[in-house]
């Protein structure tokens, strides 16, 4: 029953779940479903997921030797992690038992949208011999689907559409917005923000012209549907004739460089003065290193996703093409890493050490999790782990707002306009580079005011 005293189970903490009273040693029925029993919830990490994912991915691309990690660190972080939320969370006489395990799937291979056999493997595996209820690492398509089919609870599936997700409900829920959201967020501030006016944020010869835009995104299926459907909003507007250029490339990182040298004539070819790039961190950061290379300034629109609406990624683009940046972020004000909720929760366990640097990515997957685990009360099924998260009262912080319901598995609910400013030092990590906010205000997804960006010209 909700708690007589307040409404949120932990106020201090920004995405707390409802509160619920339990009284110490009742009933909770059991084994309620598979990976379920009185007093545990197995759940499953494949931990190459996480090291072989975005740290160690614009490690190998980008130079970038600090954000490398080592197995103990991550695991280390995420029992910390769980630590808190059984410390802090109604659990119902029951507490998480992670199994963590290495995989036979191939994380970058299904980034790429093959992969498709070991990944159905790993869910077998986490069906059939883990035993779990849930996997706290599904952050790939491949994977994400297999667990679905396995009948696993499952969080992270990057940037899929609200198509995708209905379809395996109850089974998958991601922290990071759906790309149905992205296309109604991106698609309403070009029209309302952009459309029909000049790319007054570009450079060189292109400042001043008329806005003709190009879009490059992942050629992989998922995505591509998501971008038609950006298209097809954009030419209902009236402002399809803006779009000039409309490019894909492989999520290979063997082939990235070969791609960035190959797509930037394209977009110059066209005349392209605004770049909408839905696109992973270590492309854009070759992009944009070519792009001085070749004294090519058009304005970058930022689209909110894979992370580079946050400082310690853009820090990786060339500044001086960057600083034409500016748009979308669901995130909400960026925080210091010492001052994040994450880090903090981690501290809070005891454990040893400094927590690893992707902290806050893996809290955001448990305790979406968590949340759903005390949501659905003491009798611990998917269906209820659905109907709780559909109850969950809507909450922000540094990760956006959340908020669920019916035919929606993903967080975002509102964004915010950000734009780069390459002198800034950092309060996220102290270097420079920043993004800022152009106001104070956040708007509902596809509700941006109408009026060109009140923010400074480079």
């Amino acid at each position: 029953m909700p708690c007589p005293d307040r409404k949120i189970q932990v106020p201090a903490d920004p995405y707390s779940p409802n509160c619920y009273v339990w009284t110490k040693g009742a009933d909770n029925g059991g084994a309620t479903a598979p990976g379920v029993t009185a007093t545990s919830i197995k759940v499953a990490v494949r931990i190459g997921a996480f090291l072989d994912g975005l740290n160690n991915a614009l490690s190998k691309a980008a130079g970038a030797a600090d954000m490398a990690e080592t197995p103990e660190v991550v695991k280390r972080t995420f029992n910390g992690l769980i630590d808190y939320l059984h410390a802090k969370y109604e659990f119902y006489g029951r507490k998480i038992e992670l199994v963590m395990y290495g995989g036979k799937g191939n994380v970058l291979d299904e980034a790429l949208g093959g992969g498709k056999e070991g990944a159905q493997q790993d869910a077998r595996s986490v069906a059939k011999d883990i035993g779990a209820f849930a996997d706290a690492s599904a952050v790939t398509v491949p994977y994400a689907d297999a667990l679905a089919q396995q009948g696993i609870i499952n969080i992270g599936a990057p940037y899929v559409s609200k198509d995708w997700l209905q379809k395996r409900r109850p089974y998958s829920w991601t922290p990071l917005t759906d790309c149905s959201t992205v296309v109604s967020a991106v698609s309403s501030y070009y029209i309302r923000r952009l459309a029909g006016r000049t790319a007054a944020w570009a450079g060189g010869d292109l400042q001043g012209q008329k806005r003709r835009t190009g879009i490059i995104s992942p050629e992989n299926d998922w995505y591509q549907e998501c971008v038609s459907a950006g298209v097809k909003v954009l030419n209902d507007s009236g402002f399809g004739g803006d779009l000039v250029a409309r490019l894909t490339y492989r999520l290979d990182l063997n082939a990235m460089q070969n791609q960035a040298t190959a797509l930037l004539p394209k977009l110059k070819a066209a005349g392209v003065t605004t770049v909408l790039c839905g696109c992973d961190p270590v492309l854009l950061s070759l992009l944009t290193a070519q792009a001085k290379q070749q004294n090519y300034y058009p304005e970058w629109v930022e689209t909110g996703v894979a992370y580079s609406d946050q400082d310690l990624v853009a820090q990786l683009f060339e500044p001086s093409v960057w600083k034409r940046a500016f748009g979308v972020s669901y995130a909400g004000s960026t925080v210091p890493i010492k001052a994040s909720f994450a880090y903090q929760a981690y501290k809070s366990s005891g454990r040893p050490g400094e927590p690893s640097i992707g902290a806050q990515l893996i809290f955001d997957q448990l305790q979406l999790l968590a949340i759903g685990l005390q949501m659905a009360g003491p009798n611990l099924t998917p269906q209820n782990f659905e109907s709780g998260m559909f109850a969950y009262l809507p909450r922000s912080g540094v990760s956006g707002r959340w908020d669920f319901g019916p035919g929606d598995y993903s967080t975002s609910s509102d964004a915010r306009e950000i734009y780069w400013d390459p002198n800034a030092t950092s309060i996220q990590n102290g270097k420079r580079g920043a993004w800022k906010e152009s106001s104070n205000q956040r708007f509902p997804i596809g509700q941006w005011p109408a009026g060109e960006p009140n923010i400074p010209k480079p």
